[in-house]
């Protein structure tokens, strides 16, 4: 009988055994922990989303708040200036003259802000009807005419004439072409050059409304912040144009609602070139008339003057200041 001594390989094995309990045990503890760092990713995932969404909700639903004020603070600042209470010393003047521009500059912030709001938190709905693409254009070259006449830049437009009418919204398709606009105008330095062109793809089936300019053009490493909120590409310690970064991401949101989108080309020093591409049929016939019935009105957002003598004006307000303005003003 042969006998052997099996003691070393015993030893062996319950050291291997130990080592792979050991060894599952720290599986075992990596997944518990993994799984618990993953649930707090998603709940913080999930708190952060909750704290966009309210903000975005809080300042949609605040519009009316914002503006009431500033509402009257130009409302009475313009019937100062027209002298409804009195006349006013050069000193003065100047003084109302200061107070409406900063009104104004303030109240396109606040809608730029309002505006991004609405968008994230889905408030913002387009109205689709039949627009005319030559009368938009107008509507919104008219509204930059002065501040480029200002720095003597030169406008130019030039219009595909198969393109005359696009499907959408037009208030909100003229916000967008006036942001674009606008940028154009800010970024191009005096007596520069500054346009629009508007061409049809029939084939594609897509309209492309292009405004360029010969301005500063948009380097390589910017172009990936370009559309992201509350970027300004220029130096913040030492910056020289005003406004919030939101002229961009309102006209990238504005053209996807539209079912469409923005593309750019630049050269730093040369100027830039957004190609807003919205959907388009050549075969749609031409709206007469239907640009104010879709929502495109003149620069001023006003209309003339009723006919006819004793008109009685029923003013519904109900914020008191404001009120009280409005009947002085009327």
């Amino acid at each position: 009988m042969l006998f052997s001594d099996i003691t070393k390989r015993k030893q062996a094995e319950a050291e291997l055994n130990s080592a792979h309990r050991a060894l599952q045990a720290e599986r075992e503890l990596l997944a518990e922990r993994v799984e618990e760092r993953t649930a707090e990713l998603n709940m913080t995932n999930v708190e952060l989303a909750r704290s966009v969404r309210t903000k975005d909700e809080f300042l949609a639903a605040m519009s009316h708040e914002f503006r009431t004020p500033l509402t009257t603070i130009m409302g009475t600042s313009e019937m100062l200036s027209d002298g409804l209470y009195g006349p006013l010393s050069e000193s003065q003047e100047q003084a109302l003259s200061s107070i409406e521009e900063s009104s104004q500059h303030l109240l396109s912030l606040i809608n730029d802000i309002l505006d991004v709001a609405k968008v994230e938190a889905g408030k913002i709905e387009i109205t689709p009807g039949e627009v005319s693409v030559p009368e938009l254009c107008e509507a919104s070259l008219r509204l930059v005419r002065q501040p480029a006449e200002a720095k003597h830049l030169k406008l130019s437009f030039d219009l595909d004439p198969a393109v005359r009418t696009i499907a959408g919204d037009a208030r909100r398709l003229k916000q967008l072409l006036v942001n674009l606009l606008s940028n154009a105008v800010k970024f191009t330095p005096e007596f520069g050059r500054i346009g629009m062109e508007v061409r049809g793809n029939a084939a594609s089936q897509v309209a492309e409304f292009v405004v360029w300019d010969k301005g500063i053009g948009i380097t390589e490493e910017d172009m990936s912040r370009l559309f992201k909120p509350f970027v300004q590409l220029d130096n913040p310690m030492n910056r020289n144009y005003s406004g919030t970064g939101l002229g961009l991401v309102l006209a990238y949101r504005m053209a996807e609602l539209h079912a469409g989108g923005i593309s750019v080309e630049s050269t730093p020093g040369q100027g830039s070139r957004f190609t807003v591409a919205l959907p388009w049929s050549a075969a749609m016939p031409r709206a007469s008339g239907q640009l104010r019935a879709a929502g495109v009105s003149d620069d001023t957002g006003e209309r003339g003057p009723l006919p006819g003598t004793g008109i009685r004006v029923l003013l519904a307000e109900d914020h008191e200041t404001k009120s009280d303005m409005l009947t002085e003003a009327l």
